[in-house]
Parts: structure tokens; sequence; C-alpha cells
């Protein structure tokens, strides 16, 4: 009797560690789901920001070419931009 005893407790045991097991690979699919949306999300809104600035600097680049006494300087306000928009990409 002592030894079925022991054989229902472990097959208790053993029910009750699967699952578990089962709760933890669920919770660690929706963690790993969640982390590889977040990260393509960061990509997507970098590239976005990327080819943005390789527009702008594009555009920047052939007006700096014509640059006259009269105009702003550029660089700086190029490189404020581009400040920001790293920013932006860094916190989303």
């Amino acid at each position: 009797m002592f030894c079925c005893d022991q054989a229902e407790e472990a097959q208790d045991q053993y029910q009750s560690c699967m699952a578990d097991a089962g709760v933890r690979k669920m919770d660690l699919a929706n963690a790993k789901s969640t982390a590889l949306t977040q990260i393509r999300e960061m990509v997507f809104q970098c590239d976005l920001t990327l080819k943005a600035v390789s527009g702008h600097y594009m555009i920047r680049s052939r007006l700096t070419s014509r640059v006259t006494e009269r105009e702003v300087d550029y660089p700086i306000t190029f490189s404020c931009y581009i400040h920001i928009l790293q920013a932006q990409c860094i916190i989303h």
C-alpha cells in the first residue's frame, strides 16, 4: 500500500511539473513574440528615419553646393535635425 501511495504521489507531482512547464513554455513564447514585434517596429522606424535623413541630406547637399553669402548655415541645422531623428528612433 505504501508503494502505491508513493507511485500516485510521484504521478501527481509529474503531472504538476508538466503543467508548470507548459505554462512557462507559453510565457516564454509570448515574451519572445513581444520582443520580436518591438524589435521589428524599431527597425522599421529606424529605416524610415534613415530614408528621410538620406533624402534630406541629398537635398541639403545640392542646396549647399549653391550657397550664397546670405543663406543659413545648413550643416548646423542639419546636424540638429539628425540629433532629433536619432532621439526619436532610440525612444520609440
